[in-house]
């Protein structure tokens, strides 16, 4: 009977394998009657070997040397189902088949035809073959792509240990796989979020073909999360996706992804909410205030997937500090686009204080950050992503950290101690109020007043100016203010002969908008001969 060979095996340098004489296996089937012979003979011998287990025993105590078994698998008389067999087998150790993988002498069409049998029924031998040096990205990525294996089978391999994150990354980043196969692959149960983490986290998977695994609807949402939620992407990697996320245009993936594990409520009592929130979803019943506070925040801030208001959002007056008394009210803070103004607040007269902004005597002034609408955009949305990093998910800080704007009205003059009298406190300018939403429904109000001037002591002839409006930015990929209004106004004077506060300012940007509604930013009003306080900004922009 043919009997395979036992003993030391080199390459003799001319296309043959020396067999060295000893010991012999009866149950062999390799024919030894010659000292050597050809990398064809032994591919040809071994193609039509009867079991597999001998042959790959053979190549795992290394009888031939790497060099030779590349040369051997890599023959046309060894067909590609026998060396899936044969690769598959418990007898070749995944240690050493990656070994032959990794020598030269295989070349990657024939390891490819060999995974393309889709008979690799053993996690690691899939994994293995992946990783071999030998099988180029490109070709691993047209196999992973075919009909070969199933998704589930393709998920354990890349999360076997025997395939590198490095290889595993540049498998996914070759174009001859696309994003939807690789958004399934991710999908699947059978590739962990921790090993997921590390792929998207490798230099070799770029941001732009790694976002556009993160985007596609073959990968749910909560995966998505769990993925860049994982410590093993860190924080600058994961804010380059995201980040990317927005290049792309896809703000309703990003909102879906960084609201996906938040809460959903509904608002039924009058409620406070404080600095910076967020949701799944928001809902506010009819009839009922939300009213939005600050502690140590300029501004505060509303994050949710989809907004419905049916009553009120209230911002507080926490804007610029109205005026004590006989003094100037808070200066406010203000983003604008080009030349847009809060209104100017209303003169009091020669004793009595003007509202806030500017309003004579004593109303408060106002800084300006000029920026675009898009700028404006831009800064909303990164630093949602920014907050999402750091307070959603816990991670620590990316290098570069993109803060939410300080936005508020200025503060109304303080009234003037007269003859014993005195004078009444301004109105504080009204509060700055972010909302960042795929989509809002506004059917009541929301709104961003500033507060009404104190009236002073004895008859109140010394009283308070009346805060600007704030500043409220809303961006809403989908816009609907139906029935619903948005408004910034000035608070009203106090008594008597004071000015009312200016109107705010007031920006929705938005990507589709489906009914404009009402936008109001009046001024409020003076008392006595006070002025009142004059319009401010509101526009609605898409971006």
């Amino acid at each position: 009977m043919p009997r395979y060979p036992k003993g030391a095996v080199t390459p003799t340098g001319t296309g043959f394998i020396h067999v060295t004489s000893g010991a012999q296996d009866a149950t062999a089937s390799i024919n030894t009657s010659s000292i050597s012979k050809s990398i064809a003979d032994v591919a040809a011998e071994i193609n039509v070997a009867s079991t597999n287990s001998i042959p790959a025993n053979m190549f795992d105590v290394l009888m031939f040397t790497y060099a030779d078994a590349a040369l051997i698998f890599d023959n046309a008389n060894l067909t590609a189902s026998k060396g899936a067999s044969i690769f598959d087998n418990a007898n070749l150790t995944a240690a050493k088949l990656i070994s032959i993988l990794d020598n030269a002498n295989i070349t990657s069409a024939k390891i490819k035809s060999i995974f393309e049998t889709g008979s690799l029924s053993v996690d690691e031998k899939r994994a293995s073959v992946l990783e071999g040096n030998q099988y180029t990205a490109a070709d691993a990525a047209t196999s992973c792509e075919g009909v070969f294996y199933t998704v589930a089978q393709l998920s354990l391999a890349f999360d076997n240990a025997n395939l590198t994150n490095a290889k595993g990354a540049s498998i996914f980043d070759n174009a001859n796989l696309t994003a939807a196969k690789g958004a399934s692959i991710f999908d699947n149960a059978n590739l962990t979020d921790a090993n997921a983490a590390l792929i998207f986290n490798h230099a070799n998977l770029t941001i732009i073909k790694g976002t556009s695994i993160l985007v596609h609807v073959n990968l749910s949402t909560s995966n998505a999360y769990s993925i860049t939620g994982n410590v093993n992407l860190t924080s600058n990697k994961e804010q380059s996706y995201l980040y990317q996320i927005l290049t792309d245009v896809l703000i309703d993936r990003l909102i879906d992804i960084i609201t996906i594990n938040s809460s959903t409520v509904t608002i039924s009592t009058d409620t406070t909410i404080t600095d910076r929130n967020h949701y799944r979803s928001l809902t506010i019943n009819n009839g009922i205030i939300l009213t939005v506070n600050t502690s140590g925040y300029a501004y505060a801030s509303i994050i949710a997937y989809n907004i419905i208001n049916n009553g009120t959002i209230k911002r507080s007056s926490q804007g610029g500090a109205g005026g004590g008394r006989n003094g100037t009210g808070g200066t406010g803070l203000i983003h604008r686009i080009g030349t847009d103004v809060l209104g100017q607040g209303g003169t009091g007269t020669s004793t009595n204080p003007g509202g806030g902004r500017d309003g004579v005597n004593r109303g408060g002034a106002v800084t300006y950050t000029t920026k675009t609408s898009v700028e404006l955009y831009d800064i909303l949305t990164k630093a949602s992503i920014d907050y999402f990093i750091r307070t959603i998910q816990s991670k620590s800080s990316p290098s570069v950290v993109q803060e939410f704007i300080n936005i508020y009205g200025s503060g109304g003059g303080g009234g003037l101690d007269i003859s014993g009298w005195w004078g009444g406190v301004g109105g504080s300018g009204g509060g700055g109020l972010l909302i960042i939403t795929n989509s809002l429904d506004n059917n009541s109000l929301i709104s961003a007043d500033g507060a009404i001037g104190g009236d002073g002591t004895g008859g109140g002839t010394t009283g308070g100016g009346g805060g600007s409006g704030g500043q409220i930015i809303i961006f809403a990929n989908s816009y609907d203010n139906n029935g619903g209004t948005i408004q910034a106004n000035g608070g009203a004077g106090g008594s008597t002969n004071t000015g009312g506060g200016g109107g705010g300012v007031l920006y929705v940007l938005y990507k589709t908008q489906i009914t404009a509604g009402t936008l109001i930013v009046n001024g409020g009003a003076g008392s006595g001969v006070g002025a009142i306080g004059e319009v401010g900004t509101a526009t609605a922009i898409q971006v």
